[in-house]
């Protein structure tokens, strides 16, 4: 057990630590972008990409997962021509709908640019928001495509073609975001919006540099897979099964999806049509969606990367525990998950509480500050909610749960229009975080409660350790007041000696926690080893 605990545990740091890079790689367009577009456009940025977060599920969300979980298991009984014709039907099926879902939005980007800005917004800013929706076509057909094509070669277990193909599209992205924009906006003299449409450009620029990538770095990996193909095994599969496989796979995991992002689609939506509604100001409503949904979702994203790491490692293990129907060992694997993730989740959320006008200055300077810091800080408990509940949703869908995620998503939903409608009346533009909130929070107390009906679950045997991680996590109060104290303060003119201030803070906050974790034996009973035995071996993985 202590054996599969710790390989479960690295395993997720590992992903968590290459996720980690690319978000940081992912926030430096994000500075930039500010100080060409300028904070009044950055809403249209906002709102464009959550439209197309919804488009992107519905076209490639659950496809590519099942062409990965198809091919892998047909090319584990040898039968490499149906894993090959598993890609042809699945890139046919997600062109077609990826055309036919394209046609449809564009017909409607009219009518959509005027009822997301309301009655209030301008002929000019409805305009903007209607070029910036037609700059997503080429996104909207190519994405998809890459989706399918990574999916193919992850159930080749070529895990380099599928990890190699994400860096580099993020990096075309960046580019061509900093690059074009620059460009248009201060060598042509264009208007600032031009750094918004080519934002959003970018994105199916990106796509085209990594397809082309992947065409030409598998050339290889496609003759072996031929050659196979032609002398390997063929199964009686015919079409028409395998649309019904990819369906059948496919289904749940667009579902849920799309209903995993209904908040930031109401917030993009309805938030400034509503806001004006009840008598906000048009214009700094517009400011405070551009804010929360690009400067603070970024930051607050960082954390998010635990996500992604613990979603891809829990995965093998769970299903494991459950095919051997092992509920010991599947209880014991839940607990870790969640106090390891708690376990570095504290003290960044504690973080964004202490220090957001700091960390605002420091990404974006003084253009709108005081707002952006007081968003910011009360993200705080979206950094909490929005990475645990994505993770207890992998849970309860790898353990064939996928009924109830669906119920519990959709209760979210409700619980965040409910909300969104009552919050932003009563307590102004903080509503939009505190609605979010209401539905994390609701999709999570539904997930423990199904885990603990059908798996026992007891969360009351973690408490403990949760209590003393949040005292351990206090310690960072101390040094903030401590170091106020003797007079570091944060001067919020030189980026440069805030920077420097924020990591002294950091670094001291860091090293007390530690050392309090590892007296109370935290680090021990959490990770099954010392600390310095854990970071060497993650650098080792890494390395390798």
């Amino acid at each position: 057990m202590k054996k599969t605990k710790s390989t479960l545990i690295l395993g997720a740091l590992t992903s968590s630590f290459g996720i980690f890079i690319s978000k940081i790689l992912g926030l430096t367009y994000v500075i930039p972008l500010n100080s060409l577009a300028g904070s009044a456009n950055i809403s249209f940025y906002s709102i464009a990409y959550s439209a197309y977060g919804l488009i992107l599920n519905i076209c490639s969300a659950g496809i590519p997962f099942a062409v990965s979980s198809l091919v892998a298991k047909y090319v584990a009984k040898d039968d490499y021509q149906t894993a090959k014709l598993i890609k042809k039907i699945a890139t046919i099926m997600v062109m077609t709908l990826s055309f036919v879902i394209l046609l449809i939005f564009l017909s409607s980007c009219g009518f959509l640019a005027k009822y997301n800005l309301g009655s209030s917004a301008s002929p000019a800013d409805i305009s903007y928001l209607r070029n910036t929706y037609f700059c997503l076509t080429l996104a909207i057909v190519l994405v998809p495509l890459l989706a399918v094509t990574r999916g193919y070669y992850q159930g080749l277990k070529r895990m380099e073609v599928y990890a190699k193909s994400e860096v580099i599209e993020q990096f075309f992205r960046i580019l061509c975001i900093i690059l074009l924009g620059y460009v248009f906006v201060r060598i042509l003299k264009f208007p600032s919006i031009f750094a918004i449409y080519m934002a959003v450009l970018a994105a199916g620029i990106g796509a085209i540099c990594s397809y082309v990538y992947i065409r030409y770095s598998t050339r290889e990996i496609n003759s072996e897979i031929d050659a196979l193909a032609a002398s390997g095994n063929s199964s009686e599969s015919n079409k028409k099964a395998i649309i019904k496989e990819i369906i059948n796979l496919g289904l749940p995991y667009i579902v849920a999806s799309i209903l995993g992002t209904t908040s930031s689609l109401i917030n993009s939506n309805f938030y400034v049509n509503y806001a004006t509604s009840v008598g906000l100001d048009y214009q700094e409503s517009k400011l405070v969606l551009g804010i929360f949904q690009v400067n603070c979702n970024k930051l607050a994203a960082i954390p998010g990367v635990l996500t992604l790491g613990f979603s891809t490692g829990l995965v093998p293990y769970l299903s494991e525990d459950l095919y051997n129907e092992d509920y010991d060992s599947l209880r014991k694997h839940i607990s870790e998950i969640f106090k390891t993730v708690t376990f570095f989740l504290l003290p960044m959320a504690l973080a964004f509480f202490l220090f957001p006008k700091a960390m605002y200055y420091i990404m974006f300077g003084n253009n709108n500050l005081e707002l952006g810091a007081d968003l910011l800080k009360h993200t705080t408990i979206l950094v909490l909610s929005d990475t645990i509940s994505p993770i207890l949703v992998s849970v309860l869908v790898t353990l064939r749960m996928r009924r109830e995620v669906v119920r519990n998503l959709i209760l979210g939903t409700i619980a965040k229009a409910i909300s969104f409608v009552i919050l932003i009346k009563y307590m102004g533009y903080l509503g939009i975080i505190y609605s979010s909130f209401v539905s994390t929070i609701t999709c999570i107390g539904l997930g423990i409660y199904t885990l603990t009906r059908h798996f026992k679950y007891d969360i009351k045997k973690d408490l403990p350790t949760l209590v003393k991680l949040i005292l351990s996590s206090l310690t960072m109060v101390i040094v903030y007041f401590a170091l106020n104290l003797v007079g570091l303060r944060f001067t919020y003119s030189s980026r440069l000696i805030d920077l420097i201030l924020l990591a002294v803070y950091g670094s001291v906050s860091l090293l007390l926690y530690l050392l309090c974790t590892n007296y109370l034996r935290l680090v021990k009973e959490i990770f099954n080893t010392g600390l310095g035995e854990l970071l060497l071996k993650i650098k080792n993985r890494i390395i390798k």
